[in-house]
């Protein structure tokens, strides 16, 4: 049997359209997944795997930090370096857990980037614990642990605690979404492993779910706008999304639609503050009866649009995947563009050839919007052209994908070789 553990109970549009598309890939029906969240995951699952054996194990942690959620976002850190045993012991379930695991062949280690200095942070504190302990555990009792394609690092002060984590593992394969900053984030640690570079998990969705339909009532010609900004940035970017709403509206015919990729702080906020607002924003999906994005309605709502421009890593993928003309703003975390500019530079550098990203990626709301107003004809026209010689390569990287699952699902060399 596999086991699955990793960020999917975040319930980020990103974390758990990856496990699905990994589950579906590797095409088992059945499985255990070991995560924070039981009942986001578990209504996930039932979505998409009505008819499998699936059980979603609750890792519990103990953690009694409660965050404070504002308009604002701030980031507030442990000064505490964390090692094998002080993960384990903050697992308070693990005899349970671990009687799970022995069920396992392997263990995957879904894909996102979560092995990180800000996974550390107070507020996610108990989901990087619930991943580590759970690997750490799988570890302890001989399971082969495959990573699929993560983004590892920046590790800063937190470095020794991933060193002690990543030095502990043995029967594991890496994997790493990018070929640029992860590899030499993970040597800077004392990993000498080989690490393996494959396409992001969601990188060539699955027929199953291009197969699925919603009905949505999508404009003739629109542009995609998702933004996850603050509360405070959104007041302040209102009337220069309007004024784009607005032009696009009355020189190219083209409406703004605005999809929110997750609850709350998420999309569904910001989408309802340019509601509020009065800015003529289309609007496809909203949250009311639904506790996540269906992954199907992002799919169909990206692959008709005429642009994309987005906060969200995820959606970007969407949109290159799709030969969709995007433009991701990256945003800056714990003061530099690093952790966002590793992920979808490197996706860009996998894809398309000398480039450092400065069509594709812009680090300002106001200055993205500006560039696509001022200069659309001609970014469409550019990154069309770039965008047409994507196929040959993909192809090949989704055999080697495919071909890393292959591996999985043969159980690697067994447990003593993985």
């Amino acid at each position: 049997m596999i086991g699955y553990v990793g960020p999917f109970g975040d319930m980020n549009f990103g974390d758990y359209a990856m496990l699905v598309n990994d589950i579906m890939n590797i095409n088992t029906k059945e499985g255990l997944l070991f995560t924070y969240n039981k009942a986001g995951v578990s209504a996930v699952i039932d979505e998409y795997f009505p008819t499998g054996d699936f059980n979603v194990i609750q890792v519990e942690v103990n953690d009694t930090y409660q965050p404070i959620l504002g308009r604002e976002y701030q980031v507030e850190f442990a000064d505490e370096t964390y090692m094998p045993l002080d993960i384990v012991e903050r697992i308070e379930n693990s005899t349970d857990v671990k009687e799970q695991l022995k069920r396992l062949d392997v263990l995957i280690v879904t894909g996102g980037g979560y092995f990180n200095k800000l996974w550390l942070a107070r507020h996610r504190l108990y989901k990087s614990l619930s991943i580590m302990g759970t690997i750490l555990l799988a570890n302890e009792i001989g399971i082969p642990i495959f990573f699929l394609g993560n983004t590892f690092g920046p590790f800063d002060d937190q470095s020794e605690t991933f060193r002690a984590f990543f030095s502990t593992l043995r029967n594991v394969k890496y994997a790493s979404r990018d070929n640029y900053l992860s590899p030499s984030f993970m040597r800077s640690i004392g990993v000498s492993e080989e690490i393996e570079v494959i396409i992001d998990d969601l990188y060539g969705v699955t027929s199953d779910l291009f197969s699925r339909k919603r009905s949505l009532d999508l404009p003739a010609k629109y542009i995609v706008i998702e933004l996850s900004s603050s509360l405070v940035e959104m007041e302040d970017l209102t009337e220069d999304i309007r004024e784009f709403v607005d032009y696009f509206l009355e020189v190219h015919k083209i409406d703004v639609v605005f999809l929110p990729l997750d609850k709350e702080y998420g999309g569904e906020y910001q989408m309802s503050h340019l509601i509020k607002e009065n800015v003529k924003i289309k609007t496809v999906f909203n949250f009311e009866k639904n506790s996540f994005l269906p992954i199907e309605v992002a799919l169909e709502v990206v692959s008709n649009a005429e642009f994309v421009i987005c906060q969200r890593y995820h959606l970007f993928l969407l949109a290159l995947n799709n030969k969709i003309p995007c433009m991701q703003i990256v945003k800056d975390v714990l003061g530099d563009s690093r952790y966002y500019y590793c992920k979808s530079y490197g996706l860009l550098k996998m894809l398309i050839d000398d480039t450092y990203g400065e069509d594709f990626i812009c680090k300002n709301v106001r200055h993205a919007l500006k560039r696509v107003k001022n200069d659309f004809e001609e970014i469409i026209k550019s990154m069309s052209s770039q965008l047409a010689d994507v196929c040959k390569k993909e192809k090949l990287l989704h055999i080697e994908k495919m071909n890393y699952f292959k591996r999985i699902l043969e159980r690697g060399e067994g447990r003593n070789n993985v």
